[in-house]
């Protein structure tokens, strides 16, 4: 039997990518399209299970708070084929939506039309509308991969649907007119349908020409189902159940490649028993093609060494009377006339046990059918065994539990969610996504190719990549005084990111740094063997010393090397075509041919599998080993991807009340801080110049230090004019201290006020005590 899949050393489509969420980008005065999934339990025209709809309500409730010109729902609801029907209707849904957000939430009898745009145009600032259900459209069942022409086709699709994919067919050119009368609706299109990330429907994988982000909603479930998929402490479980079994066959292989143990319950136990062990079924029947596949899941599950465990013994019911409940052991069988309803109290007492060993659990679907009451289930046991090894302080387990029979048991019975670690929206995406570490909702949502260098490592990532050797772009420019760091809290971060990406199974993993500025030459004072040892003590580990590993001809440094290790590459800034010129000992620039410059950005390429920057601090830098690296794996460690995160939180949230204080250690770091600060008038409204920036504009007019520096002089006047235009105030220190020699502290120190001549042999070191005050 041919092994599909792969193996588990293979990395996934898409994985290494990252998503822009809802509160990265403006939506001031935007027309907000929302795409969620409200396909709620419903009797009697009442939603019987909300959890989904609440779950959405932040991002809605973003939006309107930063003044969002109109929010637009767009979900499905039931499976109406293509044709209106009253009872799948979306004004329930809607009257229970605007209950939810205490909001009057305008329903529009409509999907796409002139008259839905006439309405969306009309509303008043800040309305929220839902519009019909999407699935009144049959082209939106018919997916949206034909109408994104920049996207793949996908072999499997064409196989089991050619008609669809006929080049320049009818149904191409329907789709992308749905497609376009969809992006018509709004500005910017917001995915937070978790549950129908797994669908290729128009609206999920369509080519909207809006700008495209997730939601909150979405953002949460891949922060919860990445923590189980990139922390594998391994004793992995995933439990099945529920009574559809089909659709779960298809994606086992993806399953067994990633954990170590699959419960099977429900119906699907049935038929793997059946297989497996002669299970009589009873009045259950199943088909050649569902007991050939079954075979074939069990062939791969010893392949990849995953343990299956079945149930024991059955609940079953004659003639589905549940008020005559008989157990029956697997030996037995179930009786003829008589069919499946839950698993048995010894198999409920087994699984308890398999739980408890284990700190990863993922939960798909209940234990039975879903007729017996919770209290008399084999879910109830099983339940109860989760918050038992998520509360255990000892264990701290990751649970989590989806699917709709378990959604409603638990707002039910645990409407406070303290029985497991997350309760996802959508447990078939879940499953999915921790099958192929990819669904096909997330294809629009990625960055397209060449938009974004760098792709973000984090607890919020997909991401494996086993046996790979990965250069890791750090910043180890430590201000050291007799070996000890002055300050070794950018170490501490970089411990964080080698851990993480060692737990990864990665072969070795190389670390590059500058120091210092050796402008191209190599300079003993300045070499990374110094670091070393600090690296070992925060590692605990040794660190190995390759100080060629960056000389073309050694496109290998890995090979024979123990699995993890780590290896630390001499000073990056000894080679010159890392920044592309050379400084001479009498100071002249000698620029770096173009020839020079590409062949050592190959041989950076050859050594390492994957690259990840860690180094905030260079990232501004058109460098080699920054900018150098094609081909690649490209991604920002943990620390880099928190920085900027945490920066872009900072400029969305500003209020006008901006202090930026900016200040410069060395003359050479002028011009380029001037620059800095020529755009950063357009959002700040006060500045405090200190260091060399306060003595630059104090002597831009007379001779000075930096009278030799003539843009500088050019541009100071410009910052100035400028921060009047936009009503900035520009402050400046009034005094500062003097001393012939700031490195002693026993040598004097002066207070010298701005306007005053320094005394003879006097520099200055630091702002006085006014300027302080």
């Amino acid at each position: 039997m041919a092994i599909p899949g792969g193996t588990k050393t293979d990395q996934s489509y898409g994985a290494s990518h990252s998503l822009m969420c809802i509160n990265h980008i403006p939506v001031e005065n935007m027309r907000v399209v929302i795409r969620v999934e409200f396909n709620e339990p419903m009797t009697d025209h009442v939603v019987i299970n909300n959890y989904r709809m609440r779950m959405t309500i932040p991002t809605i409730k973003y939006a309107l708070k930063w003044r969002a010109r109109a929010v637009i729902i767009l979900a499905h609801f039931g499976d109406p084929r293509g044709k209106r029907d009253s009872d799948l209707s979306l004004k329930t849904i809607c009257d229970e939506m605007a209950t939810l957000l205490g909001e009057t939430v305008i329903f529009v009898p409509r999907t796409v039309g002139k008259d839905v745009m006439t309405t969306i145009n009309v509303v008043h600032p800040g309305s929220i509308l839902m519009l019909e259900n999407l699935r009144f459209h049959a082209e939106e069942d018919q997916g949206g991969y034909m109408a994104m022409p920049d996207c793949r086709l996908r072999p499997m699709d064409m196989l089991n649907n050619p008609t669809r994919y006929i080049p320049g067919g009818f149904q191409a050119e329907v789709n992308a007119q749905y497609c376009e009368e969809l992006s018509r609706l709004g500005d910017i299109f917001v995915n937070d349908a978790f549950a129908a990330l797994h669908l290729d429907h128009a609206s999920i994988t369509g080519n909207f020409r809006p700008t495209r982000v997730c939601g909150f909603l979405v953002k949460n479930e891949l922060k919860y189902l990445a923590k189980l998929l990139n922390y594998p402490r391994r004793k992995f479980l995933v439990i099945l159940g529920g009574v559809n079994f089909d659709d779960k066959m298809d994606i086992l292989p993806g399953i067994f490649r990633e954990v170590d143990s699959l419960i099977l319950a429900g119906k699907m136990a049935c038929l793997f028993l059946k297989v497996e062990h002669g299970l009589k079924t009873g009045q259950m029947t199943f088909t050649k093609h569902q007991q050939q596949r079954a075979r074939e899941m069990i062939k791969l599950a010893a392949y990849y060494k995953c343990r299956i465990h079945y149930p024991v013994d059955l609940t079953v019911s004659q003639d589905n009377k549940l008020d005559k409940l008989k157990q029956v052991s697997i030996s037995e069988g179930i009786p003829n006339g008589y069919n499946f309803v839950d698993i048995g109290n010894l198999s409920a007492s087994m699984f308890t046990r398999i739980i408890k060993r284990k700190n990863m659990i993922f939960w798909m679907g209940t234990t039975g059918n879903g007729q017996i009451d919770y209290e008399r289930s084999g879910t109830k046991p099983l339940m109860e065994a989760l918050s038992s090894v998520t509360h255990d302080p000892e264990k701290a387990a990751m649970t989590i539990i989806g699917g709709r029979g378990l959604s409603q048991i638990v707002e039910k019975y645990d409407p406070d969610h303290e029985a497991f670690t997350h309760l996802t929206t959508g447990g078939r995406t879940a499953l999915e996504l921790i099958a192929k570490r990819h669904v096909v909702g997330l294809e629009p949502l990625l960055p397209r190719p060449g938009k974004r260098p760098l792709s973000l490592l984090g607890p919020n990532e997909f991401l494996e990549f086993r046996d790979a050797v990965v250069m890791l772009r750090c910043d180890l420019d430590l201000p050291m005084d007799d070996g000890v760091p002055l300050n070794a809290f950018p170490l501490q971060h970089l411990v964080e990111t080698i851990k993480f990406i060692q737990k990864k199974g990665v072969q070795a993993i190389i670390l590059v740094s500058e120091r210092g500025h050796p402008d191209g030459r190599h300079v003993d004072a300045l070499s990374m063997e110094e670091i070393k040892p600090l690296l070992e003590e925060l590692l605990e580990q040794p660190v190995l010393w390759n100080p060629e590993v960056l000389t073309p001809g050694e496109d290998n440094p890995a090979a024979g090397v123990a699995k993890g290790s780590i290896m630390l590459a001499e000073n990056i800034g000894f080679h010159p075509e890392e920044a592309g010129f050379m400084l001479t000992e009498s100071g002249e620039r000698v620029p770096v041919s173009h020839e020079q410059t590409n062949a050592f950005r190959a041989h950076l390429n050859k050594i390492a599998d994957v690259f990840v920057n860690e180094s905030f601090g260079s990232v501004h830098r058109a460098f080699s080993s920054v900018v150098g690296i094609a081909r690649k794996p490209r991604l920002a460690g943990i620390n880099l991807k928190k920085q900027i995160y945490d920066y872009v939180d900072i400029r969305r949230q500003l209020d006008g009340s901006f202090l930026l204080i900016m200040g410069a250690e060395v003359v050479d770091e002028l011009m380029y801080r001037l620059l800095l600060l020529y755009g950063a008038l357009d959002i700040v409204d006060s500045v405090f110049l200190c260091g060399h920036m306060a003595a630059a504009f104090q002597s831009a007019a007379v001779t000075s230090p930096f009278k030799e520096l003539r843009d500088a002089q050019i541009l100071i006047p410009r910052i100035v004019h400028k921060a009047r235009l936009k009503k900035v105030t520009l402050a400046q220190v009034t005094d500062h201290y003097a001393s012939k020699d700031p490195s002693n502290p026993e040598e004097e120190t002066k207070v010298v006020l701005v306007e005053a001549s320094l005394p003879k042999g006097f520099i200055r070191c630091d702002m006085g005590p006014a300027s302080m005050a």
